[in-house]
Order: structure tokens, then sequence, then C-alpha cells
């Protein structure tokens, strides 16, 4: 658990710059328009975004991983519960 919570950590601190520089962009539209540098802007912000899906992905396979883990532990809870009952059942036919 401490690793998904340090991955979303992690996620949301990349995801901030990809807001800020969408904002500067908007904000700056015009200015940019007139040096045309557009096409800088756009691989800036697929760097950005690139970065952020890094942590993002293994943010959701973390989170897969530890919902796999609780799944098996209660299937096998689970199992063996069943397991008892019909050892139970067996017991008290004989």
């Amino acid at each position: 658990m401490p690793t998904a919570r340090q991955l979303r950590r992690l996620e949301s601190k990349t995801r901030s710059p990809i807001y800020v520089h969408f904002n500067e962009t908007v904000t700056g539209a015009s200015t940019i328009r007139a040096f045309a540098a557009q096409s800088r802007f756009v691989n800036f912000n697929h760097d950005h975004i690139d970065c952020n899906l890094v942590y993002f992905y293994a943010s959701i396979a973390a989170n897969r991983y530890c919902l796999f883990i609780v799944f098996c532990y209660y299937y096998d809870m689970m199992c063996n519960c069943i397991f008892e009952m019909i050892a139970c059942c067996l017991d008290a036919q004989v």
C-alpha cells in the first residue's frame, strides 16, 4: 500500500506541470502565434504528458496488483471455509 500511495503522489506531482503549462499556453496564445512557436509548445506539452503517463500506468498496475492479492487471499479463505464445511458434513454423516 505505501508503494501505491507514493505512485499516486508522483502521478499527481507530474500532473501539475501539465495544468500550469496549459494555463500559460492559453494565456499567451497570441504571443505564441506571433512568434510561430506552436510546435514547440505542443511538443513541450507532449513531453509533460508522457512523463505523467509513466507514473499513471505504474499507479494503475500497482492498484491492480493489490486487488489481485486481496482477491487471492479472499478466494483462498473462501475455499478453506467450503472445505471445512464439507469436512464437517462428512464427519457428521459417519
